[in-house]
Order: structure tokens, then C-alpha cells, then sequence
């Protein structure tokens, strides 16, 4: 594992942090983590019955693990605020 302190890399925050781990980082990509559980907000009403992380909030985990790596590796100058 490269980091789990996403905290220092990414401005956002419970219940809208949605990576735990960088697993690897290169110039090709990385691999990030996110464990979804019963608790998570969005499970509560997006299907009760039949939970489903809603397409959005994996977009958006996907987009928090980039932005996470690219801080990570420094890419901007610390403190930026980017988008993706």
C-alpha cells in the first residue's frame, strides 16, 4: 500500500470521501481502494431492498482516486485546487 491518508491529499470529506487506500501509483495509473458498507448514506434509499452504489458515486470515486494520486505525486503545487 502507497498511502491510507487520503485526508492529506483530497479537500473532501466524511460522508463524501469515498477512497481509502492508494494500493500502487505509476506513470500509467493507479489503483485505489473503497470499502462500501450497509452504513453508507446513499443505501438508505437507493433501492432499500436491493442496495446499489448509485453510478455517480462511482464516477466520483474514480475521480477522488485520480485527484488523490495526482496529489500524492505532487503534480500541482501543494494546497491547489483542481478539477478533474
Amino acid at each position: 500500500m502507497v498511502t491510507d491518508d487520503i485526508e492529506s491529499l483530497l479537500p473532501h470529506r466524511k460522508p463524501f470521501l469515498f477512497v481509502d487506500t492508494i494500493e500502487s501509483i505509476d506513470d500509467e495509473g493507479c489503483v485505489c481502494t473503497r470499502k462500501f458498507t450497509d452504513e453508507d448514506f446513499f443505501f438508505k434509499g437507493h433501492f432499500p431492498e436491493y442496495p446499489v452504489v448509485p453510478g455517480v458515486i462511482l464516477i466520483e470515486t474514480m475521480a477522488q482516486g485520480g485527484g488523490a494520486a495526482l496529489s500524492y505525486k505532487k503534480i500541482f503545487a501543494e494546497g491547489s485546487l483542481f478539477f478533474l
